[in-house]
């Protein structure tokens, strides 16, 4: 029987809770990333080494990968085009060439000081256009 759960309210999403908990404690907790790849084969290594390998939930009899793969001819596939996620934000300089964006300041042309300006972020670069006009694309994100 499906019900529905009040927003915000953790208590009520018990399963869903517990294996964000899980990933936090079991995977996060006390890990050291370098880089993006490094975090990736970090986490499909444990993926594969330690979550795929615990009994599944309610089943003891079979694995998560188990029932990963007996699940597997039902799902969609991907869509045939990567959604965009890049971070679009309204941003504006105040008295400097310098805008701020996730703890860093980026510099700008001194002709776009105090105009309204538009920040894309990827997992990779920062850019900054005046409409549809790049005016600055900082050194890719580390």
């Amino acid at each position: 029987m499906v019900r529905p759960c009040q927003v915000v309210r953790g208590n009520e999403k018990g399963r869903v809770e517990r294996a964000i908990q899980y990933v936090r404690g079991s995977f996060f907790a006390a890990r050291p990333f370098t880089t993006l790849e490094d975090f990736n084969r970090q986490a499909l290594r444990w993926r594969d080494e330690v979550a795929h390998r615990r009994p599944w939930p309610g089943d003891d009899s079979k694995t998560v990968e188990q029932a990963f793969e007996e699940e597997k001819p039902y799902l969609l596939p991907l869509p045939a085009n990567p959604f965009n996620t890049d971070l679009v934000l309204s941003i504006r300089s105040g008295k400097t060439i310098y805008v701020r964006f996730d703890l860093n300041d980026y510099s700008i042309p001194p002709t776009y000081v105090g105009r309204p300006l538009t920040l894309l972020a990827s997992d990779t670069t920062a850019r900054i256009l005046d409409g549809q006009t790049e005016v600055a694309r900082p050194s890719p994100l580390l």
